[in-house]
Order: C-alpha cells, then sequence, then structure tokens
C-alpha cells in the first residue's frame, strides 16, 4: 500500500511538472488516503505498541509538563468507550489535516511538497511517532500565524510543548528571532556557526550532557527518557540529514536570507549539528524544520 501511494504521488508530481492546470481539490482526496492510511493502520508502527499500553494505563509515564497529551488521551479514551483505535484515528486525523492545511497555503508546488512530506515526515512520524507527529500539527498551525500574527502563533507553539516537550526547540528558535530581528545573518557567520555547532555537539557536549541535564531538570521521566537515549543510540556522524542540510544552506548562500522561515530553517541545522552526537536528540529536535 505503501508503494502505490508513492507511485500515485510520484506521477502527480510529474503531472504538476509539466502541467500549468490545478487539479482541483485533488490535495482534499490526498489527506483523505494518508489520514485513513495512517488512522485505521493495525499492530503497525514504530509506538503503536507502547501507546496502546499507555492508553490502557490508569498512570500514563508522561512528563508532568506533556500534560496536554495525557488529557487529550483521557478524553478520547472516555468519550470511545476506550476504543484504541478510535484514538489512532483521531490523532492521525488530526496531526495529518495540519500538516497538509500548512502545506497547501505555503507552497506552489503542492504535489512536490506532499511528495516530499510523504517520504520525509509521513512514513516516520505520522505513521509511527505518534505524540511528536501531533506536535507537529500543531506547531504547522502556529507556522501559519507566524508572519500575521505573533501572539496566535506562541500560544500554538507553547501548546505543542505541552504534547511533546522536544517542541520546545522551535518556541526557542521563535523567541531569539523576535528578540534579535535585526541580527545580521550573513553567510560567513552561518557556515562558522554550523562548524562551531557541530565541534561542540560532537566532541564537547557528550561529555558534559549527563551533568548538564541532572542540574537543570527535575523530572524523573525526562531524566530516564534523555539517559535512555544516551545509552541506546549510537553516535550519528555525518549523516544524510546533516549532509542534506548543508547543500540547501549552500543553496541559499547567494540569496539574501531575509525570509523568516529561511532563518528558522538554518537555526534548525545549526540545533541539528549542535546534537549531531546523537540521532535521537538529533533527529528528534530538526524534525520540526522538516515541516517548512
Amino acid at each position: 500500500m505503501i508503494f502505490l501511494i508513492f507511485i500515485f504521488l510520484f506521477f502527480l508530481l510529474i503531472y504538476e511538472y509539466n502541467s500549468k492546470q490545478k487539479i482541483n481539490f485533488i490535495y482534499i482526496y490526498i489527506g483523505i488516503i494518508l489520514i485513513l492510511f495512517s488512522g485505521l493502520r493495525y499492530m503497525y508502527g514504530l509506538d503503536y505498541n507502547s501507546y496502546k499500553g499507555l492508553y490502557f494505563s490508569t498512570n500514563p509515564s508522561f512528563s508532568s509538563i506533556e500534560f496536554l497529551f495525557s488529557k487529550f488521551m483521557l478524553v478520547i479514551k472516555s468519550l470511545s468507550n476506550q476504543n484504541y483505535y478510535i484514538f489512532i484515528f483521531i490523532n492521525a486525523f488530526i496531526a495529518i489535516l495540519t500538516k497538509i492545511f500548512f502545506i497547501k497555503k505555503n507552497t506552489r508546488y503542492f504535489f512536490l511538497s506532499i511528495f516530499i512530506y510523504f517520504t520525509v515526515i509521513f512514513l516516520v512520524y505520522d505513521l509511527g511517532l505518534l505524540r511528536q507527529s501531533l506536535a507537529m500539527g500543531i506547531i504547522s498551525i502556529g507556522f501559519l500565524f507566524d508572519e500575521k500574527d505573533k501572539n496566535i502563533s506562541f500560544i500554538f507553539y507553547v501548546i505543542a510543548v505541552f504534547v511533546h516537550i522536544t517542541s520546545i526547540i522551535i518556541l526557542f528558535v521563535f523567541l531569539f528571532y523576535k528578540i534579535i530581528p535585526k541580527f545580521h545573518y550573513n553567510n560567513c557567520l552561518i557556515i562558522i556557526l554550523l562548524i562551531l555547532a557541530y565541534l561542540i555537539g560532537n566532541f564537547i557536549l557528550p561529555i558534559y550532557i549527563n551533568d548538564i541535564m541532572n542540574k537543570l531538570i527535575n523530572s524523573e521521566y525526562l531524566l530516564w527518557k534523555i539517559n535512555f537515549y544516551l545509552n541506546n543510540y549510537p553516535n550519528t556522524g555525518i549523516s544524510l540529514n546533516l549532509i542534506r542540510g548543508f547543500f540547501i544552506i549552500f543553496l541559499i548562500l547567494n540569496s539574501n536570507i531575509k525570509n523568516k522561515f529561511t532563518i528558522y530553517y538554518i537555526l534548525g541545522l545549526i540545533i541539528y549539528s549542535f546534537f549531531s552526537f546523537n540521532v535521537q536528540f538529533a533527529t528528534r529536535f530538526f524534525s520540526y524544520f522538516l515541516i517548512m
């Protein structure tokens, strides 16, 4: 089924490239297909069984910060007579619809963007990482308001943090950009920051990260999660994502870096470089910038 969807989107991409006509309402059908595929899946996905256990647990082991997701799960649980499949579907509906809506509003080449979304985000997050997928959808709505109303955008970013703690990285980037909006982003500075972030992240941060986390974090759940990632996932090295990111940077070096989302993405790459010593830290934080 995944292969068929891939082929379908690929042919739509070819059609979009060769035709100046828009296929009206096709994005609705694509959204329905993706929502049904993710929402009606059975025993498929990285977190399927783990969230099933949490769903039926009387005391789900989420961080106290992530209380909105646990409340969301409890509401669905009570309204659906503890039906886990309804929870999966509603989660998929919100997470995917918000992302597709963002893509529709912010791209000239819808099928190209959907094709990238399907291969990079949907197959990994929307088919497995339930909570982070939902947080990414909420952040997508925040992105829509980023240029029009920063206060509304900020609210959505905060809501996402209460769903999945890793989305706090977007909040930091948003506040950084708001506090220093006229910061001069020149090409040389970007390259220096990327290199410094990678060097610090791979040769200094791994030595001190346990001490830093123990001093900054009081939550036993978060400390357990961090230690689990540190002890069970290897060094990423110079991964394909990092190489791809640097390639994108070089593509835009000759242009003026004034677009806010371009700056967001560059800051995301710097964060990715900083945490590239661990595959979970790097990809979990950087995933929110993939939406752009």
